[in-house]
């Protein structure tokens, strides 16, 4: 081979060796960054996830009502694939109100009543409603129960204690009393009237929520996958 094939042949080499070298230093970055980025979810329970005007809720408060969620969808995935129920929340549902993959579904569900319980809960404290001593024992008892019939995964993945149950119980408490106070005297009656009217969805709540400013951090809750969080 003349010189002159040579050179040529080494600037080649050269030229592909520095290619090589880029990719690598692209890939290199690429995984340092998707390592920094890793969504940790108990490492993002104190992050602000939702806010109802000046009220902010953390992913940590939230997880109560993702919990909830998980439980009453496991129930249904034991029956839809006793062998497999993690198989359930990723089914793709069709239908008039609502499309989605389950965990989606369960995950606005999730957030959705969150929202519910913190409006109506203002609603409650801005015309002074307040929760029994009886009301606020009962709380407290079962808020300990709660706790103590949490599973290590919930633990874990919650890190709630029992005084978080309570304040979130309480809070819960406290929307529900307001509920049954717009529902009492309704026409339709009590049970219809929470339904139709002033739960999720509900016409009064729908036209209430308007009223308030709501912000929903997607940022982290896009990474939050209900069904696996305290379960599977």
């Amino acid at each position: 081979m003349s010189k002159a094939g040579k050179r040529k042949l080494k600037k080649e080499v050269v030229y592909v060796l520095a290619g090589i070298l880029a990719l690598l230093c692209i890939i290199a970055v690429i995984l340092i960054y998707t390592h920094m980025n890793r969504f940790e979810y108990t490492k993002s329970l104190n992050e602000i996830v939702i806010t109802v005007n000046d009220t902010n809720i953390s992913l940590k408060e939230l997880t109560y009502y993702i919990m909830q969620v998980e439980k009453t969808g496991n129930e249904y995935a034991k029956a839809y694939n006793p062998d497999n129920p993690t198989e359930y929340w990723n089914i793709y549902m069709n239908n008039a109100t609502e499309s989605g993959y389950v965990t989606d579904l369960a995950k606005e569900a999730a957030i959705d009543y969150c929202i519910r319980d913190n409006i109506y809960a203002i609603e409650a404290m801005n015309m002074g409603m307040e929760l029994t001593a009886e009301e606020m024992s009962d709380i407290a008892y079962d808020a300990q129960m709660a706790y103590e019939l949490m599973t290590h995964k919930q633990r874990m993945m919650s890190e709630l204690t029992a005084e978080d149950f309570e304040l979130i119980m309480t809070k819960e408490q406290l929307a529900y009393k307001y509920m049954a106070y717009l529902a009492e005297n309704d026409k339709d009656g009590v049970l219809a009237a929470v339904v139709l009217k002033y739960d999720v969805d509900g016409s009064y709540y729908e036209t209430l929520k308007i009223t308030y400013e709501i912000f929903i951090n997607y940022d982290i809750l896009d990474y939050v996958k209900v069904g696996y969080v305290t379960i599977n």
